[in-house]
């Protein structure tokens, strides 16, 4: 809801979640058309032993930027319905394993390439 109310001031969003089923990434997909908005679709992926890393990095820290545990991303990977009838130009498969710097200049050149679609 934060996301359309964005949306209905001309505002871009980034909705930023798991979106792990269909039905989810659907319903946003439908939202963003009826506003007449471009829906893009970044899936961000790391093999699991850098996820496990990560996690246990980030619970040491207790920064509080997310209560994910192995166990979270173990059940989500599991329950996880996979990307499905997406053009390049909507959606972009991201490999995580590098650097934040060159993760989220590869996923803002991609958005910046597709900006016409």
């Amino acid at each position: 809801e934060q996301g359309r109310s964005f949306l209905n001031e001309d505002k871009g969003v980034i909705l930023d979640g798991t979106f792990q089923r269909a039905k989810d990434r659907s319903l946003v997909r439908e939202m963003t058309a009826a506003m007449g908005a471009n829906c893009r679709l970044i899936e961000c992926q790391s093999p699991s032993d850098v996820i496990h890393l990560r996690l246990n990095r980030r619970a040491a820290l207790k920064d509080g930027l997310s209560d994910a545990t192995w166990e979270t991303y173990l059940h989500q990977r599991e329950k996880f319905e996979p990307i499905t009838g997406s053009s390049e130009a909507m959606h972009l498969l991201l490999d995580t394993r590098g650097s934040l710097l060159t993760h989220s200049h590869a996923a803002s050149d991609w958005l910046r390439a597709n900006d016409h679609n």
